[in-house]
């Protein structure tokens, strides 16, 4: 990894000064985490100039690597027993809310060789997905489609119109993917979001006390800068050392408010999605969010009597270390339109 990111060497603590006894990284500080990830994505997934503009939300990889296998196994089932799994630029998939990290369409793009429309409200956020994008389309993505002059990119970000929709206003009306994904803010307020993130920067703070007690890294780098904090120090002070803008990590009602809302103007794309997903990080909000399926109205606030019902629901249980979350996936097609859609 280092080999692939130079600048990692710089956040190693040693075996001899880590509490597991082997080589690990400095996980209190944002500098570590985004050179780690850079180094990831370079090495293992080919991605190419992965930077994010300060304050914006630095995700783990392995959890977002997860995600996508995961879809590729549901994706599998859907065409029947015996099927490979799905690969190649057919394959679409719909990233709601890809933030500047790009990470979800980077990771299926180059996996499984998957397009992706991807969509983001935040300005700041949509240009840096746009610019990664860019800078990995040959490599990752495919480059045009055809590989013709002028033939159109398959894979694109798309700016989200309006801040109340979920998925409306983005795919057109003859578009359609194989899957939607989305990994919505979760805390409900900004209150509570530095309410856990104070508890978890307090206990990152005891291992780095602890690490300088022993004459760690810790100590050693505060002694190289005559005692003052590092840049990586300042910015991680007091926030979440994998970043995050405000609508990165909450919105009005968390996660179950935002996945009602997807819930409800999924039913208006019934017919251009085959799976519908979501990343759910509460266990107990699941239930919660599931009831919306059958509950919610369209995205217009009308409730039919008739009109497209859930015809099947999964959940996946995901855990990476101490990390537990699920996702959440719901179709409108029965498990025949299923089949067919996905071996056409």
């Amino acid at each position: 990894l280092v080999g692939a990111c130079p600048e990692l060497a710089n956040h190693i603590i040693p075996a001899r000064e880590s509490r597991g006894g082997q080589d690990t990284v400095d996980f209190a500080n944002p500098l570590a985490i985004k050179a780690l990830n850079r180094a990831l994505l370079a090495k293992d997934y080919g991605v190419h100039d992965w930077n994010l503009p300060a304050g914006k939300l630095c995700p783990p990889v392995p959890g977002r690597a997860d995600y996508i296998h995961h879809l590729a196994d549901i994706l599998r089932a859907s065409a029947g027993p015996g099927a490979a799994l799905p690969r190649g630029r057919q394959v679409r998939g719909f990233d709601v809310g890809t933030g500047a990290s790009l990470i979800y369409p980077l990771l299926g793009a180059s996996a499984y060789g998957w397009s992706f429309l991807a969509s983001e409200v935040d300005p700041a956020s949509l240009e840096a997905a746009r610019r990664l994008m860019a800078a990995n389309q040959d490599a990752i993505f495919g480059g045009e489609a055809g590989g013709g002059a002028g033939a159109e990119v398959v894979s694109e970000v798309r700016q989200q119109p309006d801040r109340r929709k979920v998925l409306a206003g983005v795919l057109g009306p003859e578009e359609e993917v194989d899957f939607v994904m989305c990994n919505p803010p979760f805390f409900e307020s900004a209150e509570a979001f530095k309410k856990a993130n104070a508890r978890k920067v307090g206990n990152l703070k005891k291992n780095q006390k602890a690490r300088a007690g022993r004459g760690g890294v810790a100590s050693r780098a505060a002694s190289r800068r005559g005692g003052g904090e590092s840049a990586g120090e300042k910015e991680g002070a007091g926030s979440n050392n994998f970043g995050g803008a405000d609508s990165e990590l909450w919105c009005p009602g968390g996660e179950v408010a935002f996945a009602g809302r997807m819930a409800a103007e999924s039913k208006d794309l019934a017919r251009q999605c085959l799976w519908f997903s979501t990343l759910v990080s509460r266990k107990e909000n699941l239930p919660k969010i599931r009831a919306q399926l059958s509950s919610s109205p369209a995205a217009d606030g009308r409730r039919p009597r008739s009109g497209p019902r859930v015809q099947a629901t999964k959940v996946i249980e995901m855990g990476q270390g101490q990390k537990t979350s699920s996702i959440l996936l719901w179709t409108y097609l029965d498990s025949k339109e299923q089949g067919q859609w996905a071996r056409r």
